[in-house]
């Protein structure tokens, strides 16, 4: 199933490119049914940029919404995306298996009403500059750390998957308007977000430690 683009009305303005959140409103809109699969999502997308896809399922967990599983459902598909990156292949692919995973579309409403201002406020402040850092090899860099911060994302790793995900919503944002100092900033909060999971991943290892030596003494 598929939305229907929306077409200009008279007046001979040819319309811009449409931006990500102009997609992301018209999908809210006019979706019919009750249930959204990630399928449905990368169709609705359709050939727009390998940005534009992981953009659309970092968002949501770049709040603190307190949905479970949500970092696992829309950070998984991520994967996929950030390999094709890797490997310069130009049409996103999604394995069967993720494709039919789906969740409620108030769910998905509740998630981007909130979300979409912020993006909208970022995408006036994007302009393309240091362009080589979005082509060629450096679009191939890209992808492997987006991969290494979407596996850092899909696991259960406790106050460790929102700065992940604003990194890659960042990075993101930065391959989709060729912005180079805009993936600059998201690579920085990405080795922090790497960091910060790091540190957590090590305290709770250490009190599992503590608590097998004590009670074993």
């Amino acid at each position: 199933m598929t939305i229907a683009k929306d077409t200009a009305a008279g007046g001979g303005r040819k319309p811009g490119p449409e931006r990500t959140s102009d997609i992301l409103r018209r999908l809210i809109r006019d979706w019919p049914g009750e249930r959204i699969s990630l399928q449905d999502l990368t169709a609705v997308m359709g050939e727009r940029a390998f940005g534009a896809l992981i953009l659309l399922f970092a968002l949501p967990n770049c709040l603190p919404l307190g949905i479970p599983g949500l970092s696992a459902v829309l950070g998984a598909p991520i994967v996929p995306f950030a390999i094709g990156l890797m490997l310069g292949q130009r049409s996103p692919w999604l394995p069967a298996f993720l494709g039919r995973r789906s969740f409620r579309k108030t769910d998905f409403m509740r998630v981007f009403d909130r979300a979409l201002p912020w993006l909208e406020r970022a995408e006036r402040l994007l302009r393309p500059r240091m362009t080589f850092l979005v082509d060629g090899r450096a679009e191939r860099v890209m992808g492997f750390l987006i991969l290494i911060l979407s596996v850092v994302l899909v696991l259960p790793i406790p106050f460790g998957n929102n700065p992940p995900a604003i990194a890659i919503a960042v990075i993101a944002l930065g391959l989709i308007e060729r912005d180079g100092l805009t993936v600059i900033i998201g690579y920085l909060l990405g080795l922090l977000s790497v960091i910060v999971a790091s540190a957590v991943v090590l305290a709770l290892f250490k009190a599992v430690v503590f608590f097998l030596l004590h009670m074993f003494s």
